[in-house]
Order: C-alpha cells, then structure tokens, then sequence
C-alpha cells in the first residue's frame, strides 16, 4: 500500500528515544501530521483523515502502553483463529474439539539479540507467546508494517504452532500457514483492509518457506481452499498412534512440491482431499499417489 510506504520512508532515518516514550510519541505525532497535511494526504481523503485519527488518539495512555495493546492483539488473534477452526467449512469436528481445549496464552515482550522488528513466537508448555525484540536493533519503518499486521500474526501462532499436535516446519510454516491466509480475508469484521496489510507483510517478509507457501495457496485455489483446510488442520492433529510421525512429515514435503500443472494429478489427489471428514486413510492414499521429488 502506497501510504504504508510513505510512512515507513518518514521512519527511515527516525532513531527514537526509547527511554522516554512521551518523546517518541510526541515525534510520531508530528511526522504523522505532517504527511496527512502534505500532497500526498491531502491527494487521498480516507487515507488524511485515517492519519489524522491515528494523530488524535496518540496523546491517550494507552498509546504508550504497549502490554495493553499486546494483549488486545493477542485477544484479536485468538478470536480470528477460533473463527477458522470453528467453521464447519474450514475445519472438522475433532479439529474444533481440540481448538476448545486450547485457551488463550499470555503474551509478553522478550529481548533477542539482533532483532529488527518484533516477531511473536509461542511457548506452548508456558501457554505464551512472546514478542521478540531488540530496541537497539529496531527498525521503525519496518516495523509499522508489523505493528499493522500482529493480529493476524497473533492468528498464525495459535493456528500453526498452539494447536498441533506434533511438530514440522512445513507444516506449521507452508501448509498451516497458507490455509490461514487464505481465510483472513474472510474473518471479522470483513473490511478489506486487514487481509490487504497481512499480503503485504506476506510479499514484503520473504523466508525459507515463501516459495513453497505460494505454491500451496495456488494449489489450495486450484482445488478448493476450504476442503483443503479441513484436510490439513486434521492431519496437524491426527497422533503418533493413527499415523507416524516419519509418514506425516512425507505426506507434508510431498504436498509442498505438488506439481501444479499436473492436472491429472491433481484430480486424482482431489478425490482424497474431498472428504468431509479426512482421516488416516485418505493420508495414506494421498502419501501413496504423489511421487517423491527427485
């Protein structure tokens, strides 16, 4: 989004005063007003009077209390979550059953050396989730984009890393991930806005997984986002004991590299991820049908 980029470049070349959070706020507000009352904010009306909205609230207490904000966040992440996985189109009875018992963790800031913005990441035997980061190393127009954005990322850590039951990068990072994008946009309150801020974070934060990623939420449009869905929230929460570990982790990598213009494959893999109510046999079958990478 244009305005975000305007914002970030006002940031460029800010190094805040993190011991005094009234200062910080106070040059927020100035470099915000400033831009709404340029040409470019006068040049797009919603956007000036989003800006003056943001300028106005500033001055509260709560714009300085970033717990507060966490934890309101981190609440908006766990609803959004529970909308998806309470959705009998997206998800499955048993993955609602497990989402119940799955409350909603405590979040707090965590220091890591070297970290530009912050980034949630969940500690599930704490049931929390903390936001790393390092003033020092902080990278203000970055992290306006991921401020924007931790709601959804509040999201993907209770959808991919709370609620499996067993771990795997692919898993939790290509394939959970990419059915969570897919319905965000769908989610509460649906304003087009939120959803745009997350694809942008998405293309601007590229990582091990980003091309595996994109090649999924094609094949999860190709053949239906939401029997997809259904088909990978079950297999995150399907035991050692209906499956192994060694043959869920296969059927994971084979997913990711799906062949996309494989059609007959795809058809023959759709009969599979079809069913209402997947289980170890589709996996099985699905594991068998798709040839491993050479």
């Amino acid at each position: 989004m244009a305005w975000i980029e305007l914002i970030s470049k006002e940031l460029e070349s800010y190094k805040p005063t993190y011991d005094f959070s009234n200062i910080w706020i106070a040059d927020m507000h100035a470099k915000l007003t400033a831009l709404a009352s340029g040409p470019a904010g006068r040049g797009e009306p919603p956007v000036q009077s989003l800006l003056f909205k943001i300028c106005s609230e500033l001055p509260n207490a709560d714009a300085s209390d970033i717990q507060l904000q966490l934890e309101q966040f981190n609440s908006d992440g766990y609803r959004v979550a529970g909308e998806m996985l309470t959705d009998p189109d997206w998800s499955t009875p048993t993955v609602s059953a497990r989402w119940g018992t799955i409350p909603k963790y405590t979040v707090a800031i965590d220091f890591e050396a070297g970290a530009r913005t912050f980034y949630p990441v969940t500690v599930n035997r704490d049931q929390r989730i903390l936001l790393k980061v390092e003033p020092t190393s902080f990278d203000p127009a970055f992290g306006l984009l991921s401020y924007l954005t931790l709601e959804f990322q509040f999201m993907h850590e209770y959808v991919s890393h709370a609620l499996p039951i067993w771990i795997n990068g692919t898993l939790e990072e290509v394939l959970l991930l990419a059915v969570t994008y897919r319905f965000y946009p769908l989610s509460q309150p649906i304003d087009g806005f939120r959803s745009v801020l997350a694809n942008t974070l998405r293309e601007s934060r590229k990582d091990q997984y980003s091309t595996a990623r994109d090649r999924v939420s094609n094949f999860a449009g190709q053949i239906g986002q939401k029997q997809f869905s259904r088909f990978i929230l079950t297999l995150a929460n399907t035991d050692e004991a209906a499956l192994s570990k060694t043959k869920k982790v296969n059927l994971a990598t084979k997913l990711k590299s799906l062949p996309l213009s494989d059609k007959v494959l795809q058809n023959q893999c759709n009969k599979h991820l079809s069913t209402p109510t997947p289980g170890p046999p589709e996996f099985e079958a699905l594991r068998d049908l798709i040839p491993s990478r050479r």
